[in-house]
């Protein structure tokens, strides 16, 4: 398998991992739900998670700069995902 492959599939695993975590944890009650949302919405948390987004945007820009796909269609898959 080429390494293109294995990235493929690693990327794939990963997200249904990331997605199937979501729905688990949605179904899960918690009691502490209000100080879970306090510790989201503190300046520290916010600042990773504007990070982790920018790295996905800027992996999915790379990804589709490799695939030579045009650069419209690279800026409208970004902000839609």
């Amino acid at each position: 398998m080429s390494g293109l492959l294995h990235s493929n599939i690693i990327g794939a695993v990963l997200l249904f991992g990331l997605g199937l975590f979501a729905v688990v944890g949605s179904f899960c009650e918690d009691q502490n739900a209000e100080l879970i949302v306090r510790r989201l919405t503190r300046w520290s948390e916010l600042v990773v998670l504007a990070a982790g987004l920018s790295l996905d945007n800027l992996m999915v820009g790379f990804s589709l700069g490799l695939g030579e796909a045009p650069p419209l269609v690279e800026a409208t898959t970004i902000l839609f995902f």
